[in-house]
C-alpha cells in the first residue's frame, strides 16, 4: 500500500502503475496460498475472501488517488513554467521598452523634464541639462522650484503646479517663463506643460525651449 502511494512523487506514473500490479501480485498469491492452507502463518481471523477483497479494493484506491495527485502536481508545474515563461517575456518587453524611451528622452533636442506631484524631478534630458546648465545626478530627486525656478515666481509657480493637479486634463499651449541656470542667470524659456497618463499620483512632463536664440 506503502509503494504505490509513495511511487508518483519521485518515480512517476509508470512505476506506480508497475507497483500497484507487483501488490494486486503479491496479495492474490497470498490469497491463493491461504485458499489451499498453505500459508507459513496462521490465516487471520477474517474470511480469505473478505480480507483479499479489501486489500485488493484498497490497492486500487491508492493507485488511484496517487496517480490523480502526481497529474495535478504535473499540471501545476506545467503552469509555473508558462507563468515564469510569461513573466521573464513581459520583463523582457518592459525592459526594451524603458531602453527605447530613454533614448527617445536623451536623443531629443527639446529639453524634458518630468516630475511628480510633489514636484521632484523624475527625469531631466541631456537638452534640459545643456539649456539650464545643471548636471542630470544632482538635479534628479530635487524639487523643480528649488532650482529651475527664480525665487520671486516660485509662489506663483506652487500655486498653478497645485491646479494643475486637480484637473484631468491641462492645456498644453506653449507658455514664456523664467528659468534659473546653474549660473545663477534667468534666461527666458517657452514652457509647454503635459500630464503623463501614468496610474497613481499624477506626473507632467514639461517640455523646454530656450527662447534666447530667438530674440
Amino acid at each position: 500500500l506503502v509503494i504505490p502511494m509513495l511511487s508518483p512523487l519521485y518515480f512517476g506514473v509508470r512505476i506506480t502503475l508497475a507497483s500497484g500490479a507487483i501488490s494486486l501480485v503479491a496479495f492474490s498469491v497470498l490469497y491463493a496460498l491461504e485458499v489451499a492452507d498453505a500459508l507459513p502463518l496462521p490465516s487471520p481471523a477474517a474470511a480469505a475472501f473478505v480480507a483479499f477483497l479489501h486489500v485488493t479494493i484498497a490497492i486500487v484506491f491508492v493507485l488511484a488517488v496517487s496517480i490523480s495527485t502526481h497529474r495535478a502536481m504535473r499540471r501545476n508545474e506545467l503552469d509555473l513554467i508558462k507563468l515564469k515563461d510569461e513573466i521573464e517575456r513581459r520583463s523582457d518587453e518592459l525592459r526594451e521598452s524603458e531602453s527605447r524611451k530613454s533614448a527617445i528622452i536623451d536623443s531629443a533636442r527639446t529639453g524634458l523634464i518630468s516630475a511628480d506631484s510633489e514636484q521632484r524631478v523624475l527625469d531631466f534630458n541631456p537638452a534640459a541639462a545643456e539649456i539650464l546648465g545643471y548636471e542630470r545626478d544632482e538635479i534628479i530627486g530635487r524639487k523643480m522650484q528649488e532650482f529651475i525656478i527664480p525665487e520671486s515666481m516660485r509662489s506663483a509657480h506652487h500655486a498653478a503646479y497645485q491646479r494643475a493637479l486637480g484637473q484631468d486634463a491641462i492645456s498644453d499651449e506653449p507658455r514664456e517663463l523664467i528659468a534659473l541656470c546653474a549660473d545663477g542667470s534667468q534666461i527666458p524659456v517657452e514652457v509647454v506643460l503635459q500630464r503623463i497618463p501614468v496610474a497613481g499620483s499624477p506626473q507632467f512632463m514639461a517640455q523646454l525651449r530656450d527662447l534666447r536664440g530667438v530674440r
